[in-house]
């Protein structure tokens, strides 16, 4: 992992990645190869920073639910965004990728993988059934 303060002074190769998108083609098995940019901001800085990166192709999580209580006072907020650690998450149990310890350190861990039918045994790790 690699992590970039914004605005980025000196912007690293992102040929081979995809960017997590509220908008775009669905991640998916094409993209199990491509590195994944997660762009962490707040939606008031999202248009800023996905200009940015606009060269990098978009793959959106769309049907998948949030369960970090958001509450945005300039209704910024789409209605398919993740948090963060959400989106990370899925992007890697969609990918195949190990999604072990991931969840280990959000509070909203359980009920995330709860209200997106991914609680099972193995749900209090982080990974997936």
């Amino acid at each position: 992992m690699l992590f970039l303060g914004y605005p980025v002074r000196q912007r690293p190769d992102l040929s081979g990645y995809v960017r997590l998108a509220a908008e775009g083609p669905p991640l998916g098995p094409a993209d199990a190869a491509a590195g994944i940019l997660l762009l962490d901001g707040s939606w008031r800085w999202a248009e800023s920073m996905t200009r940015d990166f606009a060269d990098v192709p978009p793959r959106s999580l769309s049907g998948w639910k949030t369960a970090y209580p958001r509450v945005s006072k300039v209704g910024t907020d789409p209605d398919n965004g993740l948090a963060s650690i959400e989106a990370l998450y899925l992007a890697y149990h969609l990918l195949g990728r190990p999604t072990e310890g991931l969840l280990d350190h959000y509070r909203w861990a359980a009920a995330f993988l709860e209200v997106n039918g991914l609680a099972g045994p193995a749900s209090n790790r982080g990974e997936c059934g």
